[in-house]
C-alpha cells in the first residue's frame, strides 16, 4: 500500500492546481526521488514502477498532470514542461529534502519532460542524477497520433507551437544535464518508444551516463526487472 505518504499540491504559472504526494522511505532514508510517470494513464496505474523505491530508502515526490486520470483534460507540451518544473522546484522546498541526494526519475514523456527541466533548473547543482526509462529523442518524430496515445497534445502556449519546434527535445538539451550523472534505462521490446531512441539519448548525452537495457522488456516495464532495479539501486546508493 501507500501508506505513509502526504498530499503536497502546488499550482502551475497557469494557476492549475496539480495534486502531489510525498510518500516515505520505509527504511533509515538514503534520498528523495521526484518521480515524473508517463502522462497516458494515472498514478496507481505506474505504482509497480516506483513503490519498490520507497524500500529501497528512498523517499518519493510524484504528482498527476492536469487531466491524468482526473479531469478528462489533455494537457498540453507546454503545459507538462511547466508542471515538471514546478513540481522540481515545489519538492526542493518540502522540509527535509535540501541536503538530501535528489534525484529525478522520469518515463516516457515524463523522461522527455525532466531532460529539459533538469538541464535548466536553478536546482541542477543540488540534483544528484537523472534516470530517464522508456523516453524519445525528438518531439517532431512522434506523429500527432502517438501524441494522442501517450496522452497529450500538441499546442502549448509558446512552448511548442507545432510540428516545426523541436526546441525543447530531449536530444537538444540532454548534453547539458552533465555533470550531473545521467542513466539511460530501455525496453528492448518497447514497441511504443523503440530502443533506438534510448540508445541516441545515450549517445548525445555527456559523461558521466550509463546505459541500461532491459531484456524482453516493453514500454515503461523495465523498472519490473530484478537486474535492473538492482544496478539501479546500486547507482543511487553509490553517490551517498
Amino acid at each position: 500500500g501507500t501508506e505513509g505518504y502526504e498530499e503536497i499540491s502546488f499550482k502551475t504559472p497557469g494557476s492549475v492546481t496539480l495534486r502531489g504526494w510525498l510518500i516515505r522511505a520505509q527504511t533509515p532514508k538514503k534520498g528523495t526521488i521526484i518521480y515524473l510517470h508517463g502522462y497516458s494513464e494515472k498514478i496507481s496505474t505506474h505504482i509497480d514502477n516506483f513503490l519498490w523505491l520507497k524500500d529501497a530508502g528512498y523517499d518519493i515526490f510524484l504528482f498527476d498532470y492536469r487531466g491524468s486520470g482526473r479531469t478528462g483534460v489533455a494537457p498540453s507540451l507546454g503545459e507538462i514542461h511547466l508542471a515538471t518544473e514546478r513540481a522540481i522546484e515545489t519538492a526542493f522546498n518540502i522540509p527535509g529534502v535540501n541536503g538530501d541526494p535528489v534525484f529525478v526519475l522520469g518515463q516516457s514523456l515524463g523522461g522527455a519532460a525532466s531532460i529539459y527541466a533538469v538541464a535548466n533548473s536553478r536546482y541542477k547543482n543540488s540534483i544528484s542524477g537523472l534516470i530517464i526509462e522508456s523516453s524519445f529523442s525528438s518531439y517532431l518524430a512522434l506523429t500527432e497520433e502517438k501524441l494522442k496515445d501517450l496522452g497529450v497534445f500538441r499546442p502549448s502556449g509558446g512552448i511548442q507551437t507545432g510540428p516545426a519546434d523541436d526546441s525543447h527535445s530531449p536530444s537538444r538539451w540532454i548534453h547539458d544535464i552533465s555533470p550531473v550523472p545521467v542513466i539511460i534505462i530501455h525496453g528492448e521490446a518497447d514497441e511504443t518508444i523503440p530502443l533506438r531512441s534510448g540508445l541516441e539519448l545515450y549517445d548525445r548525452a555527456a559523461r558521466p551516463k550509463e546505459l541500461l537495457i532491459a531484456a524482453g522488456k516493453g514500454h515503461m516495464q523495465a523498472l519490473t526487472d530484478g537486474d535492473i532495479r538492482r544496478r539501479l539501486t546500486s547507482h543511487l546508493a553509490s553517490v551517498n
